[in-house]
């Protein structure tokens, strides 16, 4: 009975020295992002009006962004933290095209990325005291204008749609005086396809499969408010 009680005790203690283990990152960090944006664009669009025209087309959308982002992290120790997160971004991303093509005659297409919002779970590890090694996962969302023309008769196929996915993303934060810091990120997003139609009065149709694949890559300042840690 008395080693049951000491090893139950030690084990309390251990995780209470885990728990309460000084990292500089450990707490509440809020900061603000400049994003520049790439997203590959993978699109199928067909065209029925008696006989079915088919278009596959790769793309990319590209611009600046910025956003902010909030999130609370917890010391393991010295060394290790856990954490998450949610950030998000507004973005000038945007493709444009129009032309001919083997099988839809005069298409014009636009995509443009909105905004994302990036909610992340994330572990931590700190070389030195003053920087922060980030490995991030989660499941996000981005919000797409979407227009597709094929030709003058057919009718256009138009959206705002919330496309969401897996995401992954990599960060690694230093400390450049007390409580402020600045990161450096990279976020990957792997969404689900979004399939979109639109049919006129004579029976043409137009239907659109698109796939976004986003690479961001952001430098933010953060701040660290003092006493809003474990």
């Amino acid at each position: 009975m008395r080693i049951h009680r000491f090893s139950l005790f030690t084990a309390l203690l251990f995780t209470v020295s885990l728990v309460s283990a000084k990292n500089l990152f450990s707490g509440l960090q809020a900061s603000g992002h400049l994003v520049y944006i790439s997203s590959d664009l993978e699109s199928t669009a067909t065209e029925t009006n008696g006989i079915t025209d088919t278009y596959e087309n790769r793309n990319a959308a590209s611009g600046l962004g910025q956003g902010a982002g909030i999130g609370y992290r917890v010391g393991m120790n010295n060394r290790f933290t856990v954490g998450a997160s949610i950030s998000g971004f507004t973005s000038q991303a945007e493709q444009k095209e129009s032309g001919t093509s083997a099988g839809l005659a005069n298409r014009s297409q636009t995509l443009k990325l909105n905004h994302a919002i990036y909610p992340f779970l994330e572990g931590g590890f700190s070389p030195s005291d003053e920087t922060l090694i980030i490995a991030k996962a989660g499941y996000g969302k981005e919000n797409w204008d979407i227009s597709l023309q094929t030709s003058n008769t057919a009718p256009t196929v138009t959206s705002s749609s919330d496309i969401k996915g897996l995401i992954a993303g990599a960060e690694i934060a230093t400390l450049i005086r007390d409580k402020v810091f600045v990161s450096i990120a990279i976020n990957y997003s792997d969404l689900e396809t979004v399939d979109l139609s639109a049919t006129d009065g004579g029976g043409d149709t137009v239907n659109l499969s698109l796939s976004p694949k986003t690479l961001s890559a952001s430098v933010s300042v953060g701040y660290l408010p003092s006493g809003i840690i474990f």
